[in-house]
């Protein structure tokens, strides 16, 4: 069992791992036919998301929630869907919602009642972002578990186009005030197609000016400009007790003579970082949570209003410094 838990921990190599159970399996009386097949079935199962696999693997899915045994919805384009998944019972969806954090190395429990985590590696098309919520902050008392899939390699605007989630004229003026140098405020509700935006609409940045993005987690990603640096948090994980918060790295990246500057989300102190790169004239990119075009700035106005001792009217002042647009996404249009 020490084997078992040490692979699936991360502390011992798949070869390492597959030469101490060939030593302990023998004495199970299992032959050497099954004792091949139960070692690839357990890396297989260590190694993925098991039932998960199918929706994680969907070219389509964007998010994935597990709320319990017989409850697990996907979105597809903005779109919610009650999926076929379902576990044998309450005992065993516990512990694979337990085993998601373990393959991570995380810790949930009371105490880090609430964790955030990424997974870059396991599913080859995608990068996945969590959300944990432990039992003991759910009303239904069991844990539940958010995972968000950004894809490794980007679609391209035209898709994105071909998919209706911009017309070929909105994406023309888009990618024209982007090469401009024009700054962009993304804002809508979760899971609207922000990052999925952005992240398109990244490669049309001017190649000759340095940037920086920085994020919570690693969404943002750039295929063809390489003097864009993508800066993301350090959170403890419920164990360790290194910490490099979306503000702090923020500040310090507004040191770095950037004349792109990018915020992954804006949700908290890093508003007024916004306020400050524009100030400066830098191209601003970033995206937030809003209700409609006309939220976008209040909500990041107001934020950096309470990070700090601005007015409204002198952020709005310095936002006045550089041109901007705003723009709104519901349900991926």
């Amino acid at each position: 069992m020490a084997v078992f838990q040490s692979f699936e921990n991360g502390r011992i190599t798949v070869p390492e791992f597959r030469s101490k159970v060939y030593m302990v399996l023998p004495k199970t009386g299992i032959s050497e036919d099954q004792k091949d097949e139960v070692i690839d079935s357990f890396i297989r199962d260590t190694m993925s998301y098991g039932k998960l696999d199918a929706v994680l693997n969907h070219p389509d899915v964007s998010d994935v929630v597990l709320r319990s045994k017989d409850i697990v919805n996907v979105q597809i384009k903005g779109v919610w869907y009650r999926s076929n998944i379902t576990f044998k019972n309450t005992d065993e969806y516990v512990y694979f919602v337990g085993r998601i954090c373990t393959k991570n190395r995380v810790s949930m429990n009371v105490t880090n009642a609430q964790i955030y985590f990424s997974d870059i590696d396991t599913i080859e098309t995608a990068r996945l972002r969590f959300l944990g919520t432990d039992a003991s902050l759910n009303t239904n008392r069991l844990p539940s578990m958010h995972i968000r899939k950004i894809d490794k390699i980007k679609c391209g605007v035209p898709k994105l186009i071909k998919d209706k989630m911009l017309t070929p004229d909105q994406a023309a003026f888009i990618r024209e005030e982007i090469k401009k140098g024009t700054s962009m405020l993304v804002c809508g509700g979760s899971g609207s197609g922000k990052t999925v935006l952005v992240n398109n609409f990244i490669e049309y940045l001017n190649s000759n000016v340095r940037g920086v993005f920085v994020q919570e987690s690693e969404e943002l990603f750039a295929d063809t400009k390489y003097n864009i640096e993508f800066i993301h948090t350090v959170n403890n994980k419920g164990e360790g007790k290194v910490v490099h918060t979306l503000r702090e790295i923020s500040t310090a990246a507004l040191l770095m003579n950037t004349k792109v500057f990018g915020i992954g989300e804006i949700k908290g102190d890093e508003a007024r970082d916004y306020f400050t790169a524009a100030n400066t004239g830098a191209q601003v990119i970033a995206t937030t949570h809003g209700l409609n075009v006309f939220e976008g700035i209040p909500r990041i106005a107001d934020l950096a209003m309470y990070s700090g001792d601005y007015t409204l009217e002198a952020l709005l002042k310095m936002l006045c410094k550089n041109s901007s647009i705003v723009i709104f996404m519901s349900k991926y249009k």
